[in-house]
């Protein structure tokens, strides 16, 4: 598939298939409550599941760590806060029994599979699914910190 190299992270056939796989892996999570990170995504405490579990975790759909430090300022109760490229899918926490999460991950999936353009970045897809799902109503949703 690759090995890492400049030349494999600048193929954007390549990039396109590792993103593809991530939406298909959210969307198929088993897991009542599932935490996915990206491969490169390295943990810093060895308790780490139960530390993002009680703080992110148990009382809204989806936690995600905030692309853009000014995101922060932005209420959750506008469009603008879920838009483009304002959240990284590197660390995500998803309340599976919630079906705004579904329709979410439903909804990421079908954008990411119909742009004609083979993105090789998911956060578009992402950022328009949130929106999209908070539009539907009642959708929650956590900005996960650096600390």
């Amino acid at each position: 598939l690759g090995e890492g190299s400049m030349i494999d992270r600048n193929n954007m056939e390549l990039r396109h298939f590792v993103k593809a796989f991530k939406v298909h892996a959210m969307n198929t999570a088993p897991f009542e409550t599932t935490i996915y990170m990206d491969v490169d995504t390295i943990p810093c405490n060895k308790d780490f599941v139960e530390k993002l579990l009680d703080l992110y975790g148990n009382e809204v759909d989806l936690s995600l760590h905030p692309e853009l430090l000014y995101i922060y300022d932005i209420p959750k109760t506008s469009d603008e806060h879920y838009q483009g490229n304002t959240h990284n899918s590197a660390l995500v926490i998803m309340n599976l029994k919630s079906p705004r999460v579904h329709f979410f991950l439903q909804t990421y999936h079908k954008i990411f599979y119909e742009n004609k353009n083979r993105p090789r970045i998911d956060q578009p897809s992402l950022g328009w699914a949130m929106t999209l799902t908070h539009r539907e109503g009642g959708f929650t949703h956590n900005d996960i910190s650096d600390d």
